[in-house]
């Protein structure tokens, strides 16, 4: 007899894999074309546009190491949240942890690349202002902090590091709470995120553009940087 709840959790995890696939497929259209009209015009590549490369390449790093451990261990989805200590890990289990575990450090490489991206288009295209460059480079060294500092959080997780990915042998006098780690980064990165987001509005309400077009052109940046 199947069971209903197991066929409903690999169902919804094949439609969020699908789901993933699809934005991952759309980002990386957009960033092709983005490159292609970028030396079709003869423009020339900035910054930006190898940062947001870096984020594309490294979500699709990141897709691939999630498909990858899901074939290995369809069940690894369990497994990461398993508790019991008395549990005996299969290789399979270890080895979908470990990509498991790869990834999750990947996406603050994702999500912080994107961020700045958007702060060195921000700074191409309103560089005749002295002050809104140095909000950028301000904003640009929070989120480099950001990254560093999640990104090394992760990896210092657990020591030993193999108790990183093997939740149940994890013990609070060597491993810090994970959980309240990603709700504070995530607390940052949001905070982060509504501030770059507001750092054109300034600029886009002196332009000499009517009001209504000053919020269509503020929309504009705030959906770009979404």
């Amino acid at each position: 007899m199947i069971d209903a709840s197991s066929s409903t959790g690999g169902n919804d995890g094949t439609a969020a894999t699908a789901a993933s696939g699809v934005v991952i497929a759309l980002a990386v259209l957009s960033v092709a074309l983005r490159f292609y009209t970028r030396l079709f015009t003869k423009v020339g590549l900035k910054w930006d546009d190898w940062l947001i490369l870096l984020a594309v390449l490294s979500a699709v790093i990141t897709g691939a190491l999630l498909l990858w451990a899901t074939a290995v261990d369809p069940d690894g989805a369990w497994v990461t949240s398993n508790s019991n200590p008395t549990y005996v890990y299969t290789p399979a289990n270890i080895f979908h942890l470990k990509l498991a575990f790869v990834a999750s450090i990947l996406y603050f490489t994702i999500a912080s690349s994107t961020k700045l991206s958007i702060l060195f288009m921000y700074s191409r295209l309103f560089s005749v202002s002295v002050s809104f460059r140095h909000q950028a480079f301000a904003a640009g060294s929070l989120v480099v902090s950001f990254w560093i500092g999640c990104t090394v959080a992760t990896l210092t997780n657990c020591q030993p590091l193999e108790w990183s990915w093997r939740n149940s042998l994890s013990d609070a006098r060597y491993c810090f709470n994970y959980n309240i780690f990603w709700m504070a980064s995530g607390s940052v990165e949001a905070l982060i995120d509504v501030l770059i987001i507001m750092m054109p509005v300034k600029i886009v309400y002196a332009l000499q553009l009517s009001t209504r077009r000053k919020v269509t052109v503020a929309a504009i940046f705030a959906l770009g940087a979404l």
